[in-house]
């Protein structure tokens, strides 16, 4: 009897352990590049040239009746520099704003780029069914980021997608919460709503986690060889901020469209934004059309993107100037496995609109005025690893 009872329980622990689990993925990305920085050249190892290097820790639980509990933690681990998730500014072209995770706008105060351990990465916790869809808590990637991934194709969103410079970078959100509709005949929805925070206290050296409002409605639909995304995006900064004209409300819709021939796979983007700041708002038009052509173990990529600026809101510096961001990507990559590949990429960016220049940091300095040369060419060669 006693033997039996504890085959039952044996079993019952088994059982309940199907039910739960939790899993580790990720991939890591690094790889020499060789680079001509607005005229500097310059060259380095790095990581996330083709794809970005992450780990993640995901679990699900099912709660019976077609209900889950979910969650994921994400990490973002830097495997070039030994203080951890530091960009190689100086080979990017990274403005002084963005690398000391300053605010975008004037006048706020200064942001974290998630402090602690979360590491920039999406990180959630929620509950989901195939019936009524799901609902996440935490820091959740946008409708606007997956919308640009469905046309860069195998390009994501790092080097040599246009990612940020085509298009502005609307990753993801702290302090959000999120609702994923059930798919229904390939067409599926999502609503964002990123409270923001506008109240805080805290002595002059405490950084003060100043968040923008930010409610945004994304569309999906995927049937077959057709994948297309609209999304609308609506921010706006921290009311209470001092300088009025740092209070703004932004509004992006974006649309993409993937076509899987088998043979070719073609994808093409479109963003429009425009703010309301009073003097001069800043109104552009982003557009961005990917080939990627397998051929066995290879595949080849091709981009081409602009983005055209019908106006540029009030500069931080005498020296920003009105003008278009280009980018032209090639990329071949070599399949060594199912999780590993080789790549080799060649870029070339022009950034010479929306550029605050006397913030722009070349080889360890930052610009005085707007360069003679405005380009970024990039050459690289790397390593991308699934685990």
């Amino acid at each position: 009897m006693k033997k039996t009872l504890v085959a039952i329980a044996a079993l019952a622990s088994v059982t309940a352990f199907a039910q739960s689990s939790v899993t580790i993925s990720g991939l890591a990305d690094l790889g020499y590049a060789q680079q001509k920085t607005y005229g500097d050249n310059t060259s380095a190892v790095l990581q996330g040239m083709s794809k970005t290097s992450t780990f993640k820790f995901a679990g699900t639980e099912d709660l019976g009746g077609g209900l889950n509990a979910n969650f994921q933690f994400e990490v973002q681990p830097s495997y070039v520099a030994g203080n951890g998730n530091v960009t190689n500014a100086n080979l990017q072209g990274t403005t002084v704003a963005a690398y000391a995770n300053a605010a975008a706008v004037a006048g706020t105060a200064a942001q974290t780029a998630q402090s602690g351990l979360v590491g920039k990465g999406q990180s959630w916790l929620g509950l989901g069914s195939t019936a009524v869809g799901g609902i996440r808590f935490g820091t959740i990637n946008t409708a606007t980021l997956a919308a640009h991934a469905n046309a860069a194709q195998a390009l994501g969103t790092n080097v040599g997608s246009g990612y940020k410079e085509i298009g502005s970078e609307y990753t993801r959100y702290e302090n959000s919460f999120a609702y994923s509709s059930p798919t229904i005949n390939g067409l599926s929805g999502t609503f964002i709503r990123a409270t923001g925070m506008d109240q805080v206290s805290g002595s002059t050296t405490t950084i003060l986690l100043r968040r923008p409002e930010v409610n945004e409605l994304g569309l999906a639909y995927d049937q077959g060889p057709v994948a297309l995304r609209a999304v609308t995006l609506k921010s706006k900064t921290s009311p209470n901020e001092a300088a009025t004209s740092a209070n703004i409300t932004t509004r992006v819709s974006t649309m993409s469209a993937k076509y899987d021939a088998g043979i070719v796979r073609l994808g093409a983007f479109s963003q429009n934004l425009t703010d309301d700041i009073a003097t001069t708002p800043t109104k552009y038009k982003a557009s961005m059309y990917t080939i990627e052509v397998p051929m066995g173990a290879f595949t080849f990529t091709g981009l081409t993107g602009v983005q055209k600026y019908t106006t540029l809101g009030a500069a931080t510096s005498a020296t920003k100037t009105i003008g278009d961001n280009k980018v032209t990507t090639l990329q071949a990559k070599y399949d060594l496995s199912k999780r590993t590949y080789v790549y080799l990429m060649n870029v070339n960016r022009t950034m010479n609109a929306s550029t605050d220049w006397a913030k722009v940091i070349v080889n360890g300095a930052a610009l005085a005025a707007a360069p003679t040369d405005p380009t970024i060419k990039t050459t690289g060669l790397g390593i991308v690893h699934n685990f």
